[in-house]
């Protein structure tokens, strides 16, 4: 997925995950599998995998974030097929770019463990100027209330609205206006 599209940024991470899908039987799964992430934000994940789900089909997800899991509901939207001769490290990972449709456990310690670049260079800037602050945070708690904050404008009335459209440009009138 174009980086533009979406709502919340990304960071390279390789955890294990789990993929289900509950059903009637036995085990009470219709489908089961463990994979690892490529990436993770507060929005989706991206999971490597030689097998596709179809797009659209909602799965659970179990992600192991370092504090503690993350389980939740997800959607796929976007696929990578495997491409002949994705050994190379070059080449580009197969797998699926799910949505989170809904988070059941480990919200807080996915807030806390999305940290993008950006942050760590606030993070970095915030140390510099005020060094009491930083010695009682952490990059983890300034990623905390980012998120958090990126969460809400998300969220906020008027967040989702198109763009006001620009003005129209008028050709320049010729004529006068009344003198007084």
């Amino acid at each position: 997925m174009d980086d533009d599209l979406r709502r919340y940024e990304r960071i390279g991470a390789e955890l294990p995950c789990r993929l289900f899908i509950p059903g009637k039987g036995e085990k009470g799964l219709k489908f089961q599998a463990f994979t690892s992430s490529l990436n993770v934000g507060l929005g989706g994940v991206f999971v490597r995998s030689s097998f596709l789900l179809r797009k659209g089909v909602d799965v659970n997800v179990e992600i192991a974030l370092p504090d503690r899991p993350l389980s939740a509901r997800a959607r796929v939207s976007h696929l990578i097929p495997p491409q002949p001769g994705e050994t190379k490290p070059d080449a580009a990972p197969s797998g699926m770019g799910m949505e989170f449709v809904a988070v059941e456990e480990g919200r807080e310690a996915l807030l806390h463990y999305v940290a993008p670049p950006r942050y760590r260079r606030f993070f970095d800037a915030l140390a510099k100027e005020f060094p009491r602050v930083a010695d009682k945070l952490q990059l983890r708690d300034v990623a905390f209330i980012l998120n958090l904050w990126e969460t809400w404008k998300a969220k906020a009335p008027g967040a989702a609205a198109p763009r006001a459209p620009a003005p129209p440009r008028h050709a320049r009138s010729t004529a006068r206006r009344p003198s007084r």
